[in-house]
């Protein structure tokens, strides 16, 4: 109902992400406000000051950091496209690694799939791919879905046609 539930023994982990640019320091990028729930009223229910307000209540050393994903990782590098808005065709810039293939599809708002096309041999860094739709997209928003064939990676990005 809150979107974090405790288990039977009133128990709720929380697994925190950061970025750290220089590998060297760790920043804090949000704050966690606790509170509890009550089952027996429904309720949000806050907790005792002091059971918030320790300085042991969130700590992490450098040694239990872990690295999510870095620069190269294709997973954190974007799609974009141009023009957007476009009229009948437009670029895709695609991040690939050497001889990574994909599926381009383009679904229109309702879901209805209106351009399917893959391309294979994509080079490592951005590669251009060329967009044409043609006549089956009338005004209106757009997903461009790029899956990576072979890779469990796949990314959506929205465009307009005029």
């Amino acid at each position: 109902m809150f979107g974090i539930t405790p288990d039977q023994n009133g128990t709720v982990n929380i697994t925190v992400t950061a970025y750290d640019s220089s590998n060297s320091s760790f920043s804090v990028l949000g704050v966690l406000i606790i509170k509890g729930y009550n089952p027996s009223t429904n309720g949000i229910t806050t907790p005792p000051v002091s059971a918030i307000e320790t300085t042991n209540a969130v700590t992490a050393t450098a040694s239990q950091l872990q690295t999510a994903t870095t620069d190269d990782d294709l997973t954190v590098k974007v799609l974009s496209a141009y023009p957007n808005p476009f009229k009948g065709y437009f670029n895709l810039s695609v991040p690939a690694d050497d001889n990574d293939n994909v599926l381009v599809q383009l679904t229109d708002a309702s879901g209805k799939v209106v351009y399917v096309k893959s391309f294979a041999g994509l080079v490592k860094g951005n590669n251009t791919l060329s967009i044409e739709p043609g006549t089956a997209t009338a005004p209106g928003v757009y997903f461009v879905k790029v899956v990576y064939i072979n890779k469990n990676i796949q990314k959506v990005l929205r465009v307009v046609s005029r």
